[in-house]
């Protein structure tokens, strides 16, 4: 029966505030929050629960490569996708066995890049950084092409600079 009133006892963690039932805020710190919730309504019945608010590290962003699941004998595109979380930058080193980078046909997300390709190794390393955090968006493509038919398997080595909440 209406009106529902809402009562938390217990600490909650730093940056987070409980008013009119809703929990709000970025917590700063990081731990196992027991509280207990009491829900009151109008006829002055009421519900105790207990529960814990476990607050942890984020995930951490994850760089996805888009490339034809199909063998390929010509050019194609490959699109990179910053996913999960907002990023600043990345840093990424790419094995491309039996492939050749167009390194010309680059376009990246942020305004700051470095490319290099060894054609030696065929290591193509790409230090990218971002005018603003960068989620569920595209980072980069290129167009890269097959030294003979392959379907591409592409398995990047990477880190990535990501955005935290200020203490």
């Amino acid at each position: 029966m209406r009106p529902y009133s809402f009562a938390l006892e217990g600490k909650l963690p730093q940056g987070l505030t409980f008013q009119g039932g809703r929990l709000s805020g970025v917590p700063k710190e990081k731990g196992a929050f027991p509280l207990i919730l009491t829900l009151e309504d109008g006829a002055k019945n009421s519900r105790v629960g207990r529960l814990t608010l476990n607050v942890s590290d984020p995930p951490p962003p994850r760089l996805t490569l888009v490339a034809p699941p199909v063998q390929v004998e010509g050019p194609f595109l490959l699109l990179a996708r910053l996913e999960v979380r907002e990023a600043l930058g990345f840093q990424l080193e790419l094995p491309l066995p039996d492939l050749e980078p167009d390194l010309t046909s680059f376009k990246g997300a942020g305004p700051v890049y470095l490319l290099d390709y060894d054609p030696a190794t065929g290591l193509l390393r790409l230090d990218m950084a971002f005018a603003r955090p960068l989620k569920d968006q595209e980072a980069f493509r290129l167009l890269l092409a097959p030294k003979k038919p392959l379907t591409p398997r592409l398995s990047p080595g990477w880190s990535s600079t990501t955005r935290r909440a200020s203490p």
